[in-house]
């Protein structure tokens, strides 16, 4: 099969796979970056080319340039006229590099890189991390390469001719020597003492007072507590209140109360050594503490000082344990200008913390440690970043630990509720280039957990209670894993999101533009296998934006989905393994693709990538800029049977159509030909159906040139199609029919293919097919019709059972008109006679044929020398529900009146298709079609004297016209390049487009494409309406809105930068709401747009409103501005305009408010004055 090619095509771009690795080991995992300084990619992988069996990193930077008319190569933003001819495969800019060193026999894999641009200095740095095993266990690692591929050490500075990797993580497993505390209260002494009732005396019973008690020491019984008040001798001292309890013999603890300290001192210990690290919990004397900050290998200190415990020194103590760090991701952070790396750790973190509880009619309290296996898990998801200047680690953080959602008490049950993450695996990250907020992304299980903890109050006149052991019970629990993503902005301010049927393997890409992210997965959502489906979120509001996206459900599996976003033409890319082309006994993993519009509506059909033979697994995707508009897709390849490679093919968008012909379940027909097998000619029903669907991939109209009908035995038995929308197809029904035994095999030199033309490629798919039993030979032709004077005529014969191919066709007795012959090989009679031949009335003729056995049959013919025939040879296309269709059928010679009648096909008697008739007095067909599609009929003509001829004839009626494109249109920028396809649908080409009013100024409409484009040079809110009509006089509107935004406000059409959601800089103009832009973030933002509203429609339209608006043009801007730069203000701000835009919005409830406050006020003047009165 051939697709369109070159500025037509829409996906792939170079013609054939690209190789990036030749090496004869294995290479798999890869990943990409993107340098937007050099234009040029990174690609990494994991390699098997050590002799000791362990594996290592490495990559190779690609360039990539088109190839111009002029044999030159140039990027896509050239200001060249010479035309573009063709993309070749990328350049090489490095041999391949070895990125990772470790020492023999460790392992590195996963490799991810992402590049740190400095745009001040025209250079940059690649990061490429990976998990490691050089260490005994598994670390990210990392490695600087600058943008040559040569390696950089973590200050920076050019290294050797080797690389300079370094430890991101560390493994924290055991610790050494002990720690010193200080609590709040010394270690208690206990033992037994004698007391009398209403005496300060106590009487210790082999106790050592002296040397354990002091002075001010809290001495308790049971649970009394009493002070110390004196100490006469080890077995003597007195309290400083009397002893309200029976005379008797009691146990006692007494300790000294300390005022505890948050250092933490060690003896032996290895603090920073053994990489314990802020975040971590310290686990000494049966609590938990979390790490503050370490300051050297003995000494660390807490976030709170260290209450819950003695004080004393020789404690043991554990730290929470991090260890087995891998499934990376990483991304370079504009905005905070450090490279964010997320993975997976193995950490008992969720186990490991301390709280204290107390209730509510309780005036002591209770500590208890939470939460315990197997309530959480040991899986934690973690985020780490390096700064690209210098190579400074910083902490990790902690991701997807437990997270409270609140307490409850009822007077004797207190119950804290956690949101608990468990199986956290594939963790992602994503940033909002605005802001710089990261958004983390993982597949898990999510469960509340409530800690349950029981408490009675003690017998009074006792203030405190008696706390039980704490329960754990769990509820909410997920059925099965799903994409987890999670907003921290800190001050416990967590929000996450769930989606998903039984989802893994996330990915992700942010459309800068309007501040939306594509959130695509892998999910088990149905018995037809795994499928890609996908998400929109709105980073601002952080909800879903519009609904699920099914981005590919075909029958097999639909794996491991990477995205990317195209910033130059606004449209996502998603890339995925895919089994759609494999069969039970042949594993055939491929990879398919999908571009998705900004509003998740998907651009044209799933596109191929690579069906190479073997399996293409593991894809990673990269987006260039606006210097080489292409995507760049690598993947693990094995269509070598001895190891594996990395190819690549670039991929681009498209706004034109592509042909794609599929079999029925849309799965594209690659290989180019169709097989019917075998069709026994002496059944009831001798011919076998292929159901195929002709499709169109692309981003606008597909039109249908020509569909070339194979010669028999293959016909068609459904209409052709004319036109198909995007992202659409029709479908088609061939047929092979064999009349004889023997096999039939297309090939360029006979029929047996179908051959598509169209505005979107052009496609031929050859058939085979054999037939089979046995049958007689006959010559199945019954009549020939008859012969016009002066006319081109052909008419076959057409032989029947036997075996094929048939031979000699021969006229055997008899003579054929003059000026006619038979073809010997086809059986075709074609010719002209001409009058001036003087022909009989009639010619009688017998033939013969011979089958590929030798058998022979023969028939006789007799052919007419007409004197009537008719003259058309085709009808006008048309569009349903268009009305005045008027077609006038033709005859020639003959004698009138001249009848006409249809003799088979079309939609019945006298109507050639539904809602058309065919007069037959004048031989006019006129109606309305109502229905579209294609129509082919005989048609009779018979004279006066009974002479009659026929003629085969098709209408063709088009779908209706319509306008698929929806009433918003994408957002503009003033001063930004736009472009908007308008879709026209249906109709008879060519379609012509207008407008009205006007379109914003600066934009244009082509009448001919549909495609609105220009720069807006005025902001502001527009409504029009859009018109297509076609060629036969159908027509269509639509009422369209679109807005366009202030110049540096980001975001809008094509080639626009920055966010569209991102706080814009003021600027003059009309349009500018100055102070609600800057405090809600966007030009756009629904609180913006009413008050936008109540300035056009109310302010502007009053001369002291007028005036207040240019008042306000004239003073606000720098005070917007001020207010943008500073968080907080933008919050008050927002704060102190909520009641006028509720007041600007809902007026009415305004009046009644106001109305309600005076009322309230009335009346209680009306109470004061009576209360005066009385």
């Amino acid at each position: 099969m051939s697709s369109a090619s070159g500025k037509g095509k829409l996906g792939k771009v170079l013609t054939s796979d690209q190789q990036l690795t030749t090496d004869s080991n294995d290479q798999s995992q890869p990943a990409v970056a993107f340098d937007p300084i050099n234009h040029q990619y990174l690609s990494v992988w994991t390699d098997s080319r050590n002799p000791d069996g362990s594996t290592d990193i490495y990559g190779r930077i690609t360039l990539g340039k088109n190839l111009h008319s002029d044999g030159k190569l140039r990027f896509d933003n050239t200001t060249s006229s010479v035309p573009k001819v063709s993309t070749p495969p990328m350049s090489f800019v490095s041999p391949e590099i070895k990125i990772s060193e470790g020492p023999t026999g460790s392992s590195q894999r996963l490799p991810k890189v992402a590049f740190y641009p400095d745009y001040q200095g025209k250079t940059g740095k690649y990061l490429v991390i990976w998990v490691d095993s050089r260490n005994g266990g598994s670390q990210i690692f990392g490695q600087f390469l600058a943008p040559d591929g040569s390696y950089l050490a973590k200050d920076g500075t050019t290294t050797s001719n080797s690389p300079d990797n370094f430890a991101i993580t560390n493994n924290l497993v055991s610790v050494s020597g002990t720690v010193s505390v200080q609590g709040s209260r010394s270690a208690p002494v206990t033992g037994f003492v004698t007391l009398t009732k209403d005496a300060a005396t106590v009487s210790g019973v082999g106790t050592s007072f002296l040397s354990s008690v002091q002075v001010g020491d809290y001495f308790l019984i049971g649970k009394s507590v009493y002070f110390v008040n004196s100490v006469l001798s080890n077995t003597s001292l007195t309290l400083t209140s009397t002893f309200t309890g029976a005379t008797g013999t009691y146990g006692f603890t007494a300790y000294r109360g300390n005022t505890p300290s948050a250092t933490i001192t060690g003896t032996g210990t290895k603090f920073v050594s053994e990489h314990v690290l802020p975040g971590d919990a310290l686990f000494v004397g049966g609590f938990y503490y979390d790490v503050a900050s370490v300051e050297d290998e003995t000494h660390l200190t807490l976030t709170m000082p260290a209450e819950y415990n003695y004080t004393a020194s020789g404690y043991s103590y554990q730290i929470t344990t991090h260890q087995a760090q891998g499934e990376p991701d990483i991304l370079y952070n504009p905005v905070t200008k450090r490279f964010v790396i997320g993975y997976v750790e193995t950490s008992d973190i969720d186990t490991n913390h301390t709280i204290t509880v107390q209730g509510q009619v309780c005036s002591n309290s209770a500590t208890l440690n939470i939460i315990p296996y197997p309530y959480v898990d040991n899986n934690v998801v973690r985020m780490i970043q390096v700064n690209p200047v210098g190579g400074a680690v910083g902490n990790p953080e902690w991701v997807s630990t437990l997270v409270s959602t609140g307490a409850t008490d009822n007077g004797s049950v207190i119950a804290l509720g956690y949101s608990v993450q468990t199986s956290e695996s594939k963790a992602k990250l994503a940033c909002n280039p605005s802001t710089g907020e990261v958004y983390r992304v993982w597949s898990g299980i999510n469960q509340t957990v409530t800690v349950n903890v029981l408490y009675s109050k003690d017998p009074d006149p006792a203030t405190s209670c008696t706390y039980s052991s704490a329960g754990f019970a769990t509820s909410n629990a997920d059925s099965a894993t799903k994409i987890k993503i999670r907003r921290d902005q800190g001050l416990g301010l967590v929000k996450d999101i769930s989606l998903g049927g039984t989802a893994t393997y996330p990915a992700l890409a942010v459309d800068p533009n309007t501040m939306r992210m594509l959130v695509a997965w892998e999910d088990n959502v149905d018995a037809t296998g795994k499928d890609i489906l996908a998400q929109l979120l709105d980073l601002n509001s952080f909800t879903s934006y519009g609904n699920g996206i099914n981005v590919s459900a075909i029958a097999g599996d639909q794996t491991s989905p990477v995205a990317a976003f195209d910033n130059v033409n606004q449209r996502f890319l998603v890339a995925w393994e895919d089994a759609r082309n494999q069969n039970v006994n042949i594993s055939n993993m491929d990879i398919y693709s999908q571009f998705i519009d900004p509003q998740g509506q998907l651009s044209g059909s799933n596109a191929i990538v690579t069906v190479a033979p073997g399996n293409q697994l593991a894809p990673a995707v990269i987006f260039g800029d606006v210097y080489f508009r292409k995507f760049l897709v690598v993947w693990k390849d094995g269509r070598l049977n001895n190891n594996s490679d990395i190819y690549a093919q670039l991929l681009e968008f498209s706004v034109s159509p592509q042909l794609v012909i599929a079999d029925s379940t849309s799965i594209p027909i690659t290989s180019g030909s169709i097989d019917f097998g075998n069709v026994d000619i002496t059944s009831a029903t001798p011919y076998k159906d292929y159901n195929f669907k002709v499709q169109n991939n692309g981003n606008a109209i597909l039109t249908i040139n020509s569909i070339l009908e194979p010669t028999a035995p293959f016909s068609f038995t459904t209409p052709k199609p004319v036109t198909i929308s995007p992202g659409t197809s029709a479908d088609m029904t061939i047929r092979f029919a064999p009349t004889g035994a023997g096999s039939f095999s297309g090939s360029p030199a006979n029929g047996y293919k179908m051959v598509f033309n169209s505005n979107g490629g052009e496609s031929v798919i050859y058939l085979s097919g054999a037939g089979i039993g046995n049958k007689a030979l006959s010559i199945s032709t019954t009549q020939l019709p008859d012969i016009v004077l002066g006319a081109n005529t052909t008419d076959t014969l057409v032989a029947a059972g036997g075996v094929v191919p048939y031979g000699t066709w021969t006229v055997t007795s008899g003579s054929l008109p003059p000026g006619m012959t038979l073809n010997p090989t086809t059986g075709v009679i074609s010719g002209t006679v001409l009058a001036s031949s003087n022909p009989l009335p009639s010619y009688t003729f017998t033939v013969s044929v011979t089958d590929n056995a030798g058998s022979t049959i023969t028939k006789a013919f007799t052919l007419k020398i007409a004197s009537l025939s008719i003259t058309n040879t085709s009808l006008k296309t048309w569009t349903v529900a268009v009305s005045n269709y008027t077609e006038q059928l033709l005859s020639s010679g003959g004698a009138n009146p001249v009848i006409w009648s249809i003799t088979s096909g079309g939609a019945g008697n006298l109507s050639p298709a539904p809602g058309l008739t065919l007069n037959a007095t004048n031989g006019t067909i006129s109606g309305t079609p109502t229905t579209a599609g294609t129509y082919t009929f005989t048609t009779l003509a018979t004279d006066g004297n009974a002479n009659t001829a026929t003629r085969s004839l098709t209408i063709i009626i088009n779908g209706p016209l319509g306008i698929s494109t929806g009433t918003t249109l994408f957002d503009g920028i003033v001063g930004i390049n736009y472009t908007q396809q308008i879709q026209g649908t249906g109709g008879t080409s060519p379609l012509v487009y207008s407008v009205s009013p006007a379109l914003p100024p600066g934009l244009t409409l082509d009448s001919a494409s549909g495609i609105i484009s220009g720069k807006p040079t005025v902001a502001g809110n527009y409504s029009f309406s859009i018109s297509v009509g076609d060629s036969v006089g159908g027509t269509v509107s639509k009422q369209m809105a679109l807005a366009i935004a202030p110049s540096g406000s980001g975001g809008g059409g094509t080639n626009s930068g920055g966010g569209a959601n991102a706080a814009p800089a003021s600027s003059g103009g009309k349009s500018g709401c100055f102070i609600a832009t800057a405090a809600y973030g966007s030009y756009l933002d629904p609180h913006v747009m009413v008050l936008r509203h109540f300035r056009d429609d109310v302010l502007l339209q009053t001369k002291p409103g007028t005036a207040f608006v240019h008042f306000y043009y004239r003073y606000s801007p720098p005070v917007a501005d001020f207010i943008r730069e500073h968080g907080l203000l933008r919050v008050l701000t927002r704060l102190a305009l909520t009641p006028l835009i509720f007041a600007v919005k809902y007026p009415l409830a305004l009046v009644a408010l106001v109305f309600a406050g005076l009322f309230r006020g009335l009346r209680r003047t009306f109470r004061v004055r009576r209360s005066v009165r009385a």
